[in-house]
């Protein structure tokens, strides 16, 4: 049984248990000059604080999980779409392929409606060919050589090697094209050299003859 000094008095609430930790830190705190309202409001600040940080750490780590898990949605999205760029560049080499009989013509019908498709799939995932022609552009062409420019102007797509395709506002295959280039100038250089070493040549010519007659 507890001791007469160990009582409480009937109006008076037993104290609860305190941490050691939080313990040091009530001693640490000046409370000869707080009251217990204040001591309440101050804790309550705090606790309202440590809350408000606990919920923006929480919030920045679903945000960083949700960037990393669509970057590698993406990342897997752009292999797999490669790998299917591979197939329709088989299903259009097979289309250029000309067919006279009437069983390569239903194949050749077959292999269309099956590009269509799987193009059609390509695009509702944000899939989109390169256009053909147009000017040079690094960000979505590759040159793989030079034409003469002609009639045209330098820098002109002039014919599309193997066809390119963006997804969303990326690249995911630059178009591989011929691009126009500047004629070169003749040189004339050659030519005035030729020239110059015939003019020299004459008078030595001619003085070695008279020096043998």
């Amino acid at each position: 049984m507890p001791s007469p000094t160990e009582r409480t008095d009937p109006g008076e609430e037993p104290e609860s248990e305190v941490a050691p930790d939080e313990a040091e830190a009530e001693a640490d705190q000046p409370v000869a000059d707080e009251t217990p309202q204040e001591r309440l409001a101050r804790e309550a600040a705090e606790y309202l604080a440590n809350w408000r940080r606990a919920r923006a750490d929480y919030q920045n780590l679903r945000r960083r999980q949700r960037e990393d898990i669509d970057l590698a949605i993406s990342r897997a999205r752009e292999v797999l779409f490669s790998e299917l760029l591979l197939v329709l560049d088989t299903m259009d080499m097979a289309l250029g392929t000309e067919c006279t009989g009437e069983e390569g013509k239903n194949l050749l019908l077959g292999v269309r409606m099956t590009r269509d498709q799987l193009m059609a799939l390509l695009e509702r995932d944000g899939v989109s060919a390169v256009p053909d022609g147009g000017t040079f552009d690094p960000a979505i062409h590759q040159a793989v050589e030079t034409v003469p420019a002609g009639d045209r102007p330098a820098g002109e797509v002039v014919e599309t090697v193997r066809t390119g395709y963006r997804m969303g506002d990326g690249v995911l295959r630059h178009a591989q094209v011929k691009v126009s280039a500047a004629d070169e100038p003749p040189e004339a250089d050659g030519a005035d050299d030729e020239g110059d070493d015939g003019g020299l040549e004459a008078p030595a010519a001619a003085e070695d003859e008279g020096a043998r007659a």
